[in-house]
């Protein structure tokens, strides 16, 4: 970062880390546990394989790969780590729904998935965890579910926080 009067002199560019197929908007990051490397994850297209970075202040020093959770075909939606790097959460609309992982900042590892469907609804979807990382909260296009992020089964966990009341403002 010295040079260039402090701005810092970019050294290599347009390099593919990936030469793959991923799904789109999934690509998300959580600091590794010694508190200064990131881990990226991706997901790649059609299959359920994971692709993780780990990035020093070195460039992308690893790329490992873990097949785990469902299956996805060409989805959007939208991926998250909790604050404390604890839990990934993976959202998308289809059958597939929502998958909820264990991972390991130090190693990069996924672990103890679990899965609840969420009624179908085509359109915008979010997944987001509480500050505290204990809660995690789902949207699809016509409610909010909330979950504890720290119960292994999804499904007897799951409420419904808000619900669509069909307002709808004509100049949003």
């Amino acid at each position: 970062m010295d040079l260039n009067n402090g701005l810092g002199k970019v050294i290599t560019k347009n390099v593919a880390i990936i030469s793959d197929t991923l799904n789109v908007g999934k690509i998300t990051a959580c600091k590794h546990g010694n508190g200064r490397d990131w881990w990226v994850v991706a997901h790649r297209m059609n299959s359920n394989k994971f692709y993780k970075i780990l990035v020093t202040p070195y460039g992308a020093d690893s790329i490992s790969e873990q097949s785990i959770g469902s299956y996805r075909a060409t989805d959007a939606g939208q991926a998250k780590f909790s604050p404390d790097g604890k839990r990934y959460a993976y959202f998308h609309y289809n059958t597939t729904g929502l998958d909820v992982f264990d991972f390991d900042r130090c190693t990069g590892m996924l672990s103890n998935w679990r899965n609840d469907t969420i009624p179908i609804q085509y359109g915008n979807v979010g997944v987001e965890f509480s500050p505290n990382s204990q809660q995690l909260y789902v949207g699809n296009i016509t409610e909010i579910y909330q979950y504890n992020a720290n119960d292994t089964n999804l499904q007897t966990n799951k409420m419904v926080v808000a619900t669509y009341d069909n307002f709808y403002d004509s100049f949003p």
